[in-house]
């Protein structure tokens, strides 16, 4: 594999995270003094990448492979469940490089998990990039106030208040309109909670 030519993996890498890089962001990577602030400024920025410029390729002879991925996967939930953020996160980048793009339900429910995680990790914008990536892909409907809901508290960690409210009101919305599995005087209860928490955020 060529590194440095024009043609290399590694340089064409490069060159597209460069593009995804705003002004601001060059401007404070080249104010660093120190080797090691930009390699920590760097690696910061690279998981806003990470699905679109995987470092991983696989070869046409491996392809990607479903079977692999859910194994993957699995591995990540039990790491999950067991809070072990880290691990988790390792293996639900490996799962999402092998899954095959027509598997979406699969993705989109991978790329929750791995938000769950993210926030865990306090990645809050990686965090609410695989919210929307999930939507994208296809989320169940009558699950997606629970993604709405982790984005407006995501939001709201941010002190962004705005983009919080309206994410308040998109979970509302979705308690409404699709059955949640929530006894009636419990879904009641939440959305009476929810309007509360939005005024709140609102005022």
């Amino acid at each position: 594999m060529e590194v440095s030519s024009e043609t290399g993996y590694f340089h064409q890498y490069a060159k597209k995270f460069r593009r995804t890089l705003t002004t601001q962001e060059v401007d404070q990577f080249a104010a660093l003094t120190t080797d090691r602030e930009r390699f920590a400024y760097v690696n910061e920025l690279k998981w806003r990448v990470v699905n679109e410029l995987p470092l991983e390729q696989s070869s046409p002879a491996k392809g990607k492979c479903l079977e692999k991925a859910l194994k993957h996967k699995c591995e990540g939930d039990r790491a999950l469940g067991d809070g072990e953020w880290a691990v988790a996160l390792k293996c639900y980048n490996r799962a999402y490089l092998l899954l095959p793009e027509e598997n979406a339900l699969e993705k989109a429910l991978l790329l929750d998990n791995r938000s769950q995680v993210l926030l865990q990790l306090t990645k809050l914008d990686q965090s609410l990039a695989d919210i929307d990536r999930a939507i994208g892909y296809g989320y169940p409907p009558d699950q997606l106030a629970t993604l709405w809901e982790r984005k407006a508290r995501i939001f709201q960690t941010k002190k962004d208040f705005k983009s919080a409210v309206e994410c308040y009101d998109k979970t509302i919305h979705y308690l409404q309109q699709y059955p949640t599995g929530l006894p009636p005087e419990q879904l009641a209860q939440k959305l009476d909670d929810l309007k509360k928490l939005t005024d709140t955020v609102y005022y």
